[in-house]
Parts: C-alpha cells; sequence; structure tokens
C-alpha cells in the first residue's frame, strides 16, 4: 500500500489522484509518522467535515427540481441533463472522498497511545462518511463499484472492475452505519458542534433506510438491470433498521420538537438564527458573522437577478390544513383569504399578506410578494433574511439544518405505516407535535382527502397524511426530490404548475392589503401605476379558465430517468462498468 497523501489546505489533510485510476501526490507523508497521537487522528477526521459536509445552497435549493417547486430551470434539468456525456458525479473529484475515507481506516489503528473506545470512535467517523459517500452514488446512479480500501495505481483487477449489485453495497452502507450508531460518541462535546456524534449517524441511518425499504417496494425491478432484486428480504430489513435508528434516537431524549409558545414565527426560527437550535436541530452546516463566514441563500431567494426564481406551487398551498384541523375546501381564493387561518408554516415558507422587513434600515416595511423572483406568486422566504441588506451578497449567517428531529419522527411515523404498526399513539408520538408546532390540530382524521388522493394516486388516509406532513415541514430541505423517486412517483415533475388567483387581466391589485396596487398581468401593453409590477402574459405564464396563474415550461418524465445514466468518459476508461439497463 501506498502511504501517501494530498495537502490540501492548513490541518485539512486529504489524500487526492489525478483521475480515478492513478493518483499524483503533490505533497505526502507516511500514516507512520503522521499519526503520532489522538490528536492527529481528531485533525484527519474533522477534515471530512470541512470538506464533505453540505453548502447552505445544497441543502436549501436541492429539491428544485421537485413538482412543489416551480423553477424555469426544471425545463433544462428535465430535458437536457439527462445526456450520458453531460453526467456529473463520477469524476476523479467525486471518488477522491472515498479514497480519503478509506486510507484512514487502513492505516489510523497503528496510532500509539489510543484507547480502543477512541480507535473505534474515529473508525465510526470514517465510515460513517463511507455510507454518505456510498448512499449518495447509488442514489445517483444505482449499482457503482464497492470499495472499502485504498487502491494501488497497479491494481488494474480492482480499477477495471464491474459495478457491484446493488443489494451488496447497500448491505455493506448499512454495516458502516450501524458501527457508526454503536460506536460514535454522543457527549456534549461532540454534539454541541459541528462533529459527526452517535446521534447524527442515527438520524441519517434512518433516512438511508427509509429510502432504501421504500425505493425497493415501489420500484419492482432494480433499475440498474431491470431485473427482480437479488434480495427480496432487503426491503423488510432495511424497514427495520428504520424503526430501530428513530426509537434509539426517540428514546434518547437527546432532541425534542422546537416549541417555544410562538405559533407564528418559531418554525422558520429555526432557519433563520446564526445559532443552531439545538432543541431539534441534530446536524447543521454554520456560519459566522464575527469571523465573516457566510452564503448567499437570502441573495439566491429574495433578489430577482439571480435567476433560480423558486416559487411554490398552488398544489403545494392546497396541501395546507385550516388551523382547525380541517381541510381547505375551496379551490380558488384570492391571495389574501388563501394565506388566513392556515397551518402558519404556510406564511413561514412563503411571503403572506403579513410579511414585513427591513429595507434600507427602515424596519417592519410591508412587503408583497416579488415577481421579479417568484414565478407562482408564492415567494419562498424559508431561509432568508427579512433585511435588503443581504439581498446582493454571500454575506448571509444563519445556520442551515441537515437533519432535524422533525425528519426522524416522519421518517418513523412512515416506517411503522410501512410495517402495518401505525396507530393512534405513533399519531401522538410523531405527527401531532409537529403540527401542534405550527398552530394546527393534532387531532388524527378520519378519511382520505380527496384532492390528496388524486395527487397521489392512492387511498389509504394515513400514508396521504404523513405525505403532507413530509411535503409541508420538510419542504427545500433536500428531501423531496428523494421522496418521489423511493415512491415510484417522478411523473409528478411534469405535473401542471398553478400560482395565485389572478382577478383580472390588465388590472392591478394588492396582494397583500396595505392600500397600494402590487402587481399586474398585462396581455398587450404595460400601465405606468406608481409601484406596480407589470408582468406579460406571454405563453410561460397565462390565466386559467378559473383565474389562477399557470406557469407552462417543457418538462419530461421516463421510467428511466430515476437513475442517471453512467457517464460516457467513464465507459470509455472501463467498459467493465456497463450502463444502466434503460440506458443503454
Amino acid at each position: 500500500m501506498k502511504k501517501s497523501i494530498i495537502l490540501l489546505a492548513g490541518t485539512l489533510l486529504l489524500a487526492s489522484c489525478s483521475d480515478f485510476l492513478t493518483r499524483t501526490p503533490e505533497a505526502s507523508f507516511n500514516s507512520e509518522t503522521y499519526f503520532k497521537n489522538e490528536g492527529s487522528l481528531k485533525t484527519y477526521i474533522n477534515g471530512f467535515v470541512q470538506k464533505y459536509t453540505p453548502d447552505a445552497l445544497d441543502i436549501c435549493t436541492g429539491d428544485a427540481y421537485s413538482d412543489i417547486c416551480v423553477t424555469p430551470q426544471s425545463t433544462g434539468y428535465l430535458t437536457d441533463y439527462w445526456d450520458a456525456d453531460k453526467q456529473t458525479g463520477w469524476s476523479s473529484s467525486n471518488w477522491n472522498m472515498l479514497y480519503n475515507v478509506n486510507w484512514f481506516l487502513a492505516n489510523f489503528r497503528s496510532t500509539p497511545g489510543v484507547s480502543e473506545e477512541a480507535l473505534n470512535h474515529y473508525e465510526a467517523t470514517a465510515r460513517f462518511w463511507r455510507a454518505y459517500f456510498y448512499y449518495e452514488k447509488v442514489k445517483t446512479f444505482g449499482d457503482v463499484p464497492w470499495y472499502d480500501t485504498p487502491i494501488d495505481a497497479e491494481d488494474y483487477d480492482a480499477l477495471y472492475k464491474g459495478r457491484d449489485d446493488r443489494d451488496f453495497v447497500m448491505t455493506k452502507v448499512l454495516e458502516d452505519l450501524n458501527f457508526a450508531c454503536e460506536h460514535l460518541y454522543s457527549s456534549s462535546e461532540w454534539t454541541n458542534g459541528a462533529q459527526i456524534n452517535k446521534y447524527i449517524a442515527l438520524a441519517y441511518k434512518s433516512r438511508v433506510c427509509l429510502f432504501e425499504g421504500t425505493y425497493r417496494k415501489y420500484h419492482s425491478v432494480n433499475p440498474s438491470t431491470q431485473k427482480p432484486w437479488t434480495d427480496a428480504s432487503l426491503q423488510g430489513k432495511f424497514i427495520d433498521e428504520c424503526i430501530k435508528a428513530c426509537e434509539e434516537l426517540i428514546n434518547s431524549g437527546a432532541y425534542s420538537i422546537y416549541s417555544a409558545g410562538n405559533v407564528r414565527g418559531q418554525y422558520r426560527e429555526l432557519f433563520t438564527k446564526e445559532a443552531v437550535n439545538r432543541t431539534e436541530v441534530i446536524w447543521a452546516r454554520e456560519y459566522s458573522a464575527s469571523l465573516n463566514i457566510g452564503h448567499e441563500v437570502t441573495w439566491r431567494f429574495a433578489a430577482g437577478g439571480y435567476g433560480g426564481s423558486y416559487s411554490g406551487s398552488h398544489d403545494f398551498v392546497r396541501m395546507f390544513l385550516n388551523l382547525d384541523g380541517s381541510r381547505r375546501e375551496a379551490e380558488v381564493e384570492d391571495f389574501v383569504t388563501e394565506m388566513t387561518g392556515r397551518d402558519w408554516r404556510l406564511s413561514q415558507i412563503f411571503m403572506g399578506p403579513d410579511y414585513a422587513k427591513t429595507k434600507g434600515g427602515v424596519q417592519n416595511v410591508k412587503t408583497a410578494p416579488n415577481f421579479a423572483v417568484t414565478r407562482t406568486g408564492y415567494h419562498v422566504c424559508k431561509f432568508t433574511l427579512d433585511d435588503t441588506a443581504y439581498e446582493a451578497s454571500a454575506t448571509a449567517t444563519n445556520a442551515m439544518p441537515i437533519l432535524r428531529y422533525a425528519e426522524v419522527l416522519l421518517n418513523y411515523a412512515e416506517a411503522k405505516w410501512e410495517k402495518g404498526e401505525f396507530n393512534s399513539a405513533v399519531w401522538d408520538q410523531t405527527i401531532r407535535p409537529i403540527r401542534e408546532r405550527a398552530g394546527v390540530s393534532g387531532e388524527m382524521p378520519s378519511g382520505a382527502d380527496p384532492f390528496l388522493a388524486e395527487y397521489y394516486g392512492m387511498n389509504d388516509n394515513m400514508a396521504l397524511e404523513i405525505r403532507r406532513e413530509r411535503a409541508i415541514e420538510l419542504y427545500m430541505e433536500d428531501l423531496r426530490t428523494d421522496d418521489l423517486a423511493r415512491w415510484h412517483k417522478g411523473d409528478l415533475l411534469t405535473r401542471a404548475w398553478y400560482g395565485i388567483y389572478v382577478p383580472a387581466a390588465d388590472v392591478p391589485f394588492d396582494l397583500n392589503n396595505d392600500g397600494q396596487n402590487d402587481v399586474c398581468f398585462y396581455t398587450e401593453k404595460a400601465g405606468n401605476e406608481s409601484g406596480v409590477v407589470y408582468q406579460k402574459l406571454d405563453g410561460t405564464r397565462e390565466l386559467s379558465e378559473n383565474g389562477l396563474l399557470k406557469y407552462n415550461i417543457k418538462r419530461n418524465w421516463e421510467e428511466k430517468m430515476y437513475i442517471r445514466p453512467i457517464p460516457r468518459s467513464a465507459l470509455v476508461v472501463n467498459p467493465n462498468l456497463g450502463q444502466n439497463k434503460l440506458w443503454e
């Protein structure tokens, strides 16, 4: 084994290579000289945290290409992106992470003076990251080659081997996660920061296992081969392991649903504060104003020139219940009425009639949705800071949750339903506290919601209510696209997108009851009323028969798109990889 590694920056020590097949060290050291004590082990694994923790934009824009997020970028993603020559995620830089982890695992146990407990913790950390790496690869490409040791440049059998069956790879992922859950530390030293700990591993395991178990249920074949799953028992095993992880985390009492009595704002506080709310947030990407380390999320969601134009859909808004827990019967309502009397998360996810921000130092300026940003009128504010000072720079420092206790409860609810074990006690433990945090009655409803039944093509009341909560509670937290994939509901990505109700074309109207008209959708010629944003109805946007704004862009979905094609460049280097069946 060649014991070499690239020195990337400062104390961040990570191995790399010029491509997936060979390594060209730029700076190197020997493991025996580097791993001198426990401090060197900690330095090395903290490098993984610094390098591989998702950043703010990865977290809050990961669901941009889903059914309930409207964005013009969906055209490029759902029509042009899927060519085998355009794929990312398989280049040398993408595989370096695996080499770094495996190199550490092959060398760290020779470190002198470190207890077995500590060595197991550091091994668990590395194995967590290996599981993280492979879960992302399997979601993206299906079958992939499994490696659990660093590969020599001369080991051609390993370098040019074919892909391993998904059953084998995901079983190995589960082994790594189980080791991590058993051996990672859970003391405050490890949970009050960004370091990987037992609770992160348990929460992440619940996510991975729910995904894999339900994916196997709703997909009758392995998407890479289009053949039945090799081991049919894994469907139930992954669901069982999800439940096991959730129950251990729940029973630990380490986390709870954050509820400070402010139903109108406490949900959004989880996403707009610099300090991580450790009552509920298990893992977060942290930023610092004092250290001048910020991100551009507010800029991305609030500034018209950025281009993402992430917006909500009318169908998504229809999912929000009334405060008394009843379903909203009216399909079409004016914007103010539509946003009133509902689950308070609605006005904490989207700018509602009472939304206000600081503008040029002036506080509490009532602000309507900005049609220079939103395509539908449902303007996302969940992650944004309410001050225009952050709308043209990467200076926002609010922490971005990666894993929350609310997700663990929803994972548990769904896994228990999948096992046929969902009952009123599970409801009270999971769905009730999440709804009541948002001011919604936590009573268990009877009968399936006709709208959701049509939307998802199923009629089970509890399954629909669980899906309602996942959509709302976890909106834009990089989970919706994965949910659609595992439920085999990719076709929802082409469902028609509607926005707010527009009383009439060519007539300005007020969106937030401040006495000032805000927007006008015109057909031929824009007007000149002061303070009004004029938007042309040009075919991309039009009014439906019932007055809803409709957003039309080209979108496409095919069965093969549940996984991406193996990049053609990778197949040229190693034909043994083979192409995913429907992409051949």
